[in-house]
């Protein structure tokens, strides 16, 4: 019992707070030295298991290289293991720290937005950008239109332009139909620069 306490960081209440709410969460005294031989801080730790985790939830989140800290906030986030597993394997944006939310358009930040993760999955194997993903949620376009928008054949710039409306209160629609006109890329967003009168 002693070691376990010296391998514990921070002050001896922390310590005796973190092996209470270890053990409530059904983890074991070996759980924990195993979660701190393998680097884990154990606040972390704790916090992944009161998040629903399970012991082997973690440890495999950290051998997959997923940071502690991420795993637990994508947990609060009402992401599962078994979900943040495969956004981590599926790299939902090219650089790892920002697809885990620098920026403000991560896995996490767009999970606390109201996305869900199948959607994520979805926009993400799309190639549709987080930031556009960002944008509709933060409009209140939605997922849905965002999805709609790009099975209609918007893509890019042009699903940006789309977004861009809605938040410039112009129907969005109308991009659409300019799209299906043919206008593409610095024409279709000239065409809505028109429509709100710029």
């Amino acid at each position: 019992m002693e070691d376990v306490y010296k391998r514990f960081s921070g002050g001896w209440e922390r310590r005796d707070d973190l092996l209470a709410r270890a053990q409530q969460k059904g983890a074991t005294r070996d759980d924990l030295r195993a979660a701190e031989a393998k680097g884990i801080d154990l606040g972390h730790y704790v916090a992944a298991l009161e998040a629903g985790a399970s012991h082997e939830d973690v440890l495999a989140a950290v051998a997959a290289g997923i940071l502690p800290w991420l795993f637990v906030r994508a947990l609060e986030a009402n992401a599962t293991p078994a979900q943040i597993m495969e956004a981590h394997r599926k790299q939902v944006a090219a650089d790892p720290g920002y697809a885990w939310g620098i920026g403000g358009s991560g896995y996490i930040d767009l999970l606390n937005m109201g996305g869900t993760h199948d959607e994520l999955i979805d926009l993400h194997d799309k190639d549709v950008h987080p930031q556009i993903t960002q944008r509709a949620l933060e409009s209140r376009l939605g997922i849905a239109k965002l999805l709609e928008a790009y099975d209609q054949g918007l893509r890019g710039a042009d699903l940006l332009c789309y977004v861009e409306a809605h938040e410039n209160q112009v129907n969005p629609d109308e991009v659409l139909d300019a799209h299906r006109r043919g206008l593409r890329g610095l024409e279709l967003y000239g065409h809505l620069r028109a429509l709100t009168g710029r």
